[in-house]
């Protein structure tokens, strides 16, 4: 019954999985541009490095998996959804 403001923005493809240095530099940034929503777009349509998927294209990589994990922890740590 409440009305809320989504300010948002998209991540494709190798973007959605930073570096944890520039994960945390990342999420602070959006943060501070008053960004409160995040869209994760075509992370598993490319194999790695630009893709969460191996060369495989049916199982993920550990190394992916992680970087998204600790970026998805940072947005949360900042209240980005």
């Amino acid at each position: 019954s409440k009305r809320i403001r989504l300010f948002g923005v998209n991540l494709c493809f190798g973007a959605n999985f930073p570096s944890r240095g520039d994960a945390e530099r990342v999420a602070a940034r959006m943060a501070k541009f008053g960004i409160n929503c995040v869209r994760f777009h075509h992370m598993d349509t490319a194999a790695s490095p630009a893709g969460l998927l191996r060369d495989d294209a049916r199982t993920i990589d550990p190394e992916r998996l992680d970087r998204l994990d600790y970026l998805i922890a940072q947005l949360k740590k900042r209240g980005i959804y």
